[in-house]
């Protein structure tokens, strides 16, 4: 699936990220560097003219390593940066278009990490009630019912958008919320203004 990019500056996700990544390529650097120079004070072992094969090999892996990972961490990393824009244009964009969740506990999951950044689980407890609201009372309920404490949530927004707006207002401090009323709003909000 192409992404669509938004008419907004996404310069602070997209330097933010390549920041991510620099640093995990940094480490990769690092490791790999000192799996060669293992090999290489081991030379007695391996004879010298096996270490130019180890080497290669080292490097190789590594690299297959590195880009599997990249391959398999990529889109959540930008998702995740582009919700916790200061933009609020791009964290709107970012929920609208590329924030997705396999199901409805993964949601909640991640809403109730109290290690995942706040304006991340602010927008995860928004998408659990967007999926929410589109079924009847009985199911909210029930699904509410096995909400059980969690860290409340204190979200960072510099501005408002089509998502958070029921929350923030500018130059106001937003949250702390529990995320079971987080959620209880958010559907209200869904509901009452035809929201999805």
């Amino acid at each position: 699936m192409l992404m669509s990019y938004p008419p907004i500056d996404m310069s602070e996700v997209w330097i933010g990220f390549a920041g991510t990544y620099l640093l995990r390529m940094i480490v990769w650097v690092a490791v790999t560097l000192g799996l060669c120079l293992i090999s290489v004070l081991c030379k007695r072992h391996f004879g010298s003219n096996r270490l130019f094969t180890i080497n290669i090999a080292i490097v190789v892996l590594s690299l297959i390593a590195l880009t599997a990972y990249f391959a398999w961490t990529a889109k959540w990393t930008f998702t995740k940066i582009a919700l916790d824009a200061e933009d609020s244009a791009i964290a709107e964009w970012a929920y609208q278009h590329i924030f997705e969740l396999r199901n409805i506990d993964e949601g909640m999951k991640l809403a109730m990490n109290k290690k995942e950044w706040q304006t991340v689980r602010f927008y995860a407890a928004c998408r659990v009630a967007d999926i929410l609201a589109t079924n009847d009372d009985q199911a909210v309920d029930l699904f509410l019912g096995r909400i059980r404490g969690g860290d409340p949530i204190a979200p960072c927004f510099f501005g408002t958008n089509a998502i958070n707006s029921e929350f923030f207002i500018t130059g106001h401090i937003a949250g702390p919320y529990d995320v079971k009323d987080l959620i209880v709003r958010r559907i209200r909000y869904v509901r009452s203004h035809g929201v999805q």
